[in-house]
């Protein structure tokens, strides 16, 4: 949410991507990283009803499903954008599928890391027929629990530049 939309030119912290926005939290990843595809796609749902037009997903690394694939495909109709994480495990995902970044859907757009070089961080999941741009992903600074700011790495801090 900070590197999205943290409100800037304040003197506090830090300033996200766009600051005048609304943004809709729906969290099914508890603090031990565990969560049910079907409360993902109950958040997916929930976006679409509340007119989102674009969600940063920044979860995954999981099996296919069916049933999830279908429902990020149900939200094209609604007229979203869904922005994932391609993941942090280094693998070419045209050879090691992972979901959700892996799905073929034309409302998705899968975002790998990249370095202060403008290369791919070497953590980054990649491949030419799955992930669709990079975007910065390594010493992000931004907002974090509890009030507190971080430093952070990942295509969890990519994801969200490229859906703010």
């Amino acid at each position: 949410a900070g590197i999205i939309g943290a409100v800037g030119n304040n003197r506090l912290g830090v300033a996200g991507v766009t600051w005048a926005i609304k943004l809709l939290v729906c969290r099914f990843i508890w603090n031990d990283g565990s969560g049910y595809v079907s409360d993902a796609m109950n958040c997916i749902k929930l976006c679409k009803q509340e007119g989102a037009l674009i969600t940063s997903n920044s979860w995954g690394g999981i099996g296919y499903s069916s049933f999830l694939e279908r429902e990020i495909a149900s939200s094209q109709s609604a007229g979203q954008l869904f922005v994932v994480a391609s993941g942090n495990s280094g693998v070419n995902l045209d050879d090691v599928p992972l979901y959700p970044t892996s799905y073929k859907s034309d409302n998705m757009i899968s975002v790998a890391s990249s370095g202060k070089e403008d290369f791919v961080s070497s953590f980054s999941n990649i491949g030419l027929g799955t992930v669709h741009m990079l975007a910065p992903g390594e010493g992000i600074f931004s907002t974090f629990m509890d009030g507190a700011y971080k430093l952070m790495w990942g295509t969890s801090m990519a994801c969200p530049m490229v859906a703010g």
